[in-house]
């Protein structure tokens, strides 16, 4: 009989461990402040503006991709016609919105 007290013990705490992180974790994907591409992309153009000017705003179409593993948006910009690649680049962190890399490929 001790046993299975023990044994239900167990299973009821488990289940509350289980059921706290779940709801931490659940709490952590509902509060990213970099929920998606657009927001991310305005975000750099913010960033972007002071330190390369006016021309980031002619160097249309922006891009961004979602890195899942390092959980950071990267967001890219076209470089100057005729050119491939060459221009600003930025990288995000989803969570919080820090700002972990800015640079220009030229």
């Amino acid at each position: 009989m001790k046993k299975k007290y023990i044994i239900l013990i167990v299973v009821l705490v488990l289940l509350n461990v289980f059921q706290l992180s779940w709801t931490l974790f659940a709490y952590q994907l509902a509060t990213d402040v970099v929920p998606d591409e657009e927001t991310a992309i305005a975000i750099a153009i913010a960033v972007w503006l002071p330190i390369f000017g006016d021309r980031v705003l002619k160097q249309e179409p922006y891009w961004a991709n979602y890195h899942i593993v390092g959980g950071y948006w990267e967001v890219f910009a076209a470089g100057p016609p005729g050119y491939i690649g060459g221009g600003p680049e930025i990288r995000i962190r989803k969570s919080d919105g820090k700002i972990l890399r800015v640079r220009h490929s030229m």
